[in-house]
């Protein structure tokens, strides 16, 4: 390609993209409308955007008409004043419209409202900052929007913006995305939930559990979470009601997994009643690998064989098998009854729990594997490291970070924009 192609090639490209962005601009009559018209002008590069977001916000505030003030008191009186506003191509400035009612006193700047939505950023970089600081700490998301945006901010203000849409998105995103983003499940549709809990550091309480209840279907191209720093009581009357959000139409064809863990099963027992209910496989091959060591010593050969026969046995020929193996066996030290004792009462504690060869026969899996990637996307990479949080934030970025990880944020975006 000659130069003066490759110039007239990126010309023929900008000026298509200037007409898409100009019809943008003469729509916008709401702060959705306003954050596609910022967010298009990002994409034409920093240097490039600054001056048609300067240019756009100009002319919507040139061709602004009047404004009734909500009093009723008649049309308010304006004056147009420079305001400066941090916006995804940086710092922009506007001479815009400024409106005040001598009736109420009320004083109101429409353009502040729909770019920056009772902020200090622009909706479209508060936007930016949640979803950075979900995925880093506030400090690398402050530094990361710098090389985005040319926009120093500081940690603080990510962390506060993160806090305030993660907030939002509780009270709202729960309600309102689980119901209407597409995420939910046909009435007569099979529905998964593994439940687990993983460790945060809190400023309160020390190490505390955050429970977590993944939602999904047998593809996991549908997903949802449920987290909290709560009792199993508050918890689990939160994920009823979000399996009733998902549209399941009876707990019958609800699939529920998880380890050991009483908690988890009296939930389930409670809230999830008529559900099918299944304890990990794996935790299960876990508790019969602590009494294998127990007896047979650590890396002996024959309990590896003794342990490999038992797990095939335990998936295909179910667990009052094993148990009768158990039984069978003789030991003569205490210890080694103590470990079997153990292991026999784990087992006939959940035996209706773990049909593993019926669920295999369907093809159904037996393991809670993504609830435990649930765990470790959800908190280990973000909420360990040896930071200590407050109880609300840590919840309020765990949100956060699922509406993300579970492709809702868009969605919880656009319906916050449009409320």
């Amino acid at each position: 390609m000659t130069k003066r192609g490759f110039v007239m090639a990126i010309v023929a490209e900008a000026r298509e993209e200037g007409k898409r962005i100009w019809g943008l601009v003469r729509g916008v009559k709401d702060r959705a409308s306003m954050v596609k018209v910022e967010e298009a002008c990002w994409e034409l590069g920093v240097k490039a955007g600054r001056r048609a977001l300067g240019e756009a916000l100009e002319w919507i505030e040139g061709h602004r008409g009047g404004m009734e003030c909500t009093c009723g008191g008649g049309a308010m009186q304006r004056e147009q004043r420079d305001r400066d506003y941090q916006t995804l191509v940086g710092t922009v400035w506007v001479q815009r419209w400024y409106y005040y009612c001598r009736r109420c006193g009320r004083s109101a700047s429409p353009l502040d409202e729909w770019l920056e939505g009772g902020g200090r950023m622009s909706l479209g970089v508060q936007g930016k900052m949640a979803e950075l600081g979900a995925d880093w700490s506030f400090a690398e998301a402050a530094k990361k929007l710098w090389r985005l945006c040319r926009l120093r901010v500081s940690a603080t203000a990510v962390g506060n913006y993160c806090r305030w849409w993660a907030g939002r998105s509780m009270r709202e995103g729960g309600r309102v995305v689980g119901a209407r983003s597409g995420q939910g499940v046909d009435g007569g549709e099979r529905l998964n939930v593994s439940i687990d809990a993983g460790k945060v550091l809190t400023i309160e309480g020390g190490w505390r559990d955050m429970k977590i209840a993944y939602f999904y279907d047998d593809e996991q191209r549908r997903r949802h979470y449920v987290v909290g720093i709560e009792g199993a009581d508050r918890f689990g009357p939160r994920v009823r009601r979000a399996a009733g959000r998902l549209g399941l139409g009876s707990t019958s064809n609800l699939l529920v997994r998880g380890d050991g863990a009483d908690w988890i099963w009296k939930l389930a027992q409670v809230e999830l009643c008529g559900s099918r209910q299944l304890v990990d496989f794996y935790h299960a091959a876990a508790q019969m690998g602590e009494f294998t060591r127990a007896v047979f010593g650590e890396g002996n050969a024959e309990g590896r064989s003794w342990l490999a026969e038992r797990l095939h046995s335990l998936k295909h020929e179910g667990p009052r098998r094993l148990l009768d193996v158990l039984d069978g066996m003789r030991l003569h030290k205490k210890a080694h009854r103590e470990a079997r004792r153990r292991l026999a009462n784990y087992i006939s504690k959940r035996i209706d729990r773990m049909d593993y060869p019926g669920w295999l026969a369907e093809g159904l899996d037996i393991g809670s594997g993504p609830v435990e990637s649930a765990c470790k996307r959800i908190i280990n990479e973000r909420l360990k490291g040896g930071r200590r949080w407050r109880t609300a934030t840590a919840v309020h970025m765990a949100n956060l970070r699922s509406l993300i990880l579970s492709d809702q944020w868009a969605a919880f975006w656009e319906q916050a924009l449009a409320a």
